[in-house]
């Protein structure tokens, strides 16, 4: 075989130079097809992530006051926290709770008429509470907001703050 290659020069570099194109073409190829399988993988995970977030509720709680500031406490202001369903999915079984903070004596009323836990808060829907402040209440304090969703329960501590 070598001899014949010695016998046709131009032969066996033609073979050599289709030799290393098809290793080159081979490795493109599986080069590519690698990449490609990165690009579907990432692809998938993407419309999976997607998907899940599809199937959360993002419960908030927001604070609002209504009325004129006084130089006695807050005597001229309603005081709301309300319940907001950011997320695209529904929220189930909504409650809260009030906790203090360090240094602070006593909680604001929150009346809720009873109904909490709210049973269904949908994408978007927001429910509104009355907080009765007394003399002496906290005004910042934390809410802990708890809710189940298509992926299970889910908490979310937040702080008012009406200032």
């Amino acid at each position: 075989m070598f001899k014949w290659a010695a016998d046709h020069p131009d032969a066996a570099a033609a073979i050599a130079i289709a030799a290393v194109s098809l290793g080159f073409s081979a490795f493109v190829f599986w080069r590519q097809t690698s990449l490609q399988e990165r690009v579907t993988r990432i692809e998938e995970e993407r419309r999976e992530e997607e998907r899940r977030s599809q199937q959360r509720a993002d419960v908030t709680v927001e604070c609002s006051s209504r009325g004129e500031r006084s130089r006695v406490a807050h005597t001229l202001l309603d005081y709301f926290l309300v319940l907001h369903n950011r997320g695209p999915a529904v929220a189930r079984n909504v409650n809260l709770r009030a906790e203090l903070l360090d240094g602070s004596t006593s909680l604001p009323s929150i009346r809720d008429n009873g109904l909490l836990p709210v049973p269904l808060l949908d994408s978007g829907q927001r429910y509104p509470m009355a907080v009765d402040v007394a003399m002496g209440d906290a005004i910042v304090f934390d809410v802990v907001v708890t809710w189940e969703d298509d992926e299970g329960p889910k908490e979310k501590r937040l702080r008012t703050n009406w200032h």
